[in-house]
């Protein structure tokens, strides 16, 4: 499936105090997956944004390409689809486990071996194809895509500031929690607003 993601390499190694090279301690990067999963998209999409590109803010942090349509969207989450038909197999076998470690489990699970694409022209004509199968011509995408940038527009000149921004994040975290981490209120702050503000303004 066409989708955005980053191949991001990181020597295990680090130079310590007394000038010897160890072994990069590996747990923090794990531990905060989501985090920093979570700070990649939001400088993205704010990098995009500042192009011109009109983008939506989703649920999670996460955005979507503005004018393009649901059944283009759809059809190419076929692994989404994966995940969510393995989902009532798995609470059979692990019926106390939460909904978010069982969808861990299916993307596993249903994950077949990447396909290398050899000839990326003929893999963007596969897809032209697949598009106009769906009822959108050449063009078509492209056009609504052009015709949602005003309205994207629009909406990022009423996005809050990143103080503002972070205020009603607080307000957010502080609904359930007492206590809550710096980064906990960047992090929701960024899943609030992932196209408004940029990681240290935050």
């Amino acid at each position: 499936d066409p989708q955005t993601h980053t191949h991001s390499f990181l020597l295990n190694m680090t130079r310590t105090y007394d000038g010897k090279w160890r072994a990069i301690d590996n747990k923090p990067l794990f531990e905060n997956q989501k985090y920093l999963g979570q700070m990649h998209m939001s400088e993205f999409a704010v990098q995009l944004k500042e192009q011109g590109v009109p983008l939506l803010d989703r649920s999670h942090g996460n955005v979507e390409l503005a004018g393009m349509p649901a059944e283009v969207i759809e059809h190419a989450s076929a692994r989404s689809q994966q995940i969510k038909e393995k989902l009532p197999e798995l609470r059979q076998l692990y019926p106390n486990a939460s909904e978010s470690k069982l969808k861990e489990i299916a993307c596993l699970a249903t994950r077949r071996k990447k396909e290398l694409v050899r000839d990326v022209q003929e893999w963007r004509a596969d897809l032209r194809s697949e598009f106009r199968r769906l009822g959108f011509p050449d063009g078509d995408i492209a056009d609504r895509i052009d015709q949602a940038r005003a309205s994207a527009r629009e909406k990022y000149a009423q996005q809050p500031a990143a103080k503002d921004a972070v205020v009603k994040a607080s307000d957010v975290l502080s609904y359930g929690e007492s206590v809550f981490s710096k980064q906990d209120l960047v992090l929701q702050t960024a899943q609030l607003y992932p196209t408004a503000s940029r990681i240290d303004d935050l």
